[in-house]
């Protein structure tokens, strides 16, 4: 049967969900290598997505290439329920 052994392909919400999930607390910057591992990503399949999440401003990528959250994704968040400007007490990681 071609011998394709891939996975059943995951929707592009869910690759670019799984970017974004990869940050934390104790993780605020990552490399585009890190970010493809923590989504389970090919590395050029990473790059365009952060690409796609940089211009939009969920992401924003430092002067050192690492990436971050970014201002747009801050401003998202802030709306939701529970989120205070100590912080989100809702849910944290």
């Amino acid at each position: 049967m071609g011998g394709n052994t891939r996975e059943p392909s995951r929707s592009a919400a869910d690759r670019l969900l799984s970017l974004l999930a990869a940050f934390s607390s104790a993780r605020p910057t990552l490399t585009l290598s890190e970010l493809a591992e923590a989504g389970a990503l090919p590395v050029s399949t990473a790059h365009r997505l952060a690409t796609v999440l940089t211009e939009w401003g969920a992401l924003e990528r430092r002067s050192d290439g690492r990436f971050q959250i970014g201002m747009r994704l801050w401003y998202v968040g802030a709306l939701a329920p529970g989120f205070s400007s100590g912080g989100c007490t809702a849910w944290s990681r």
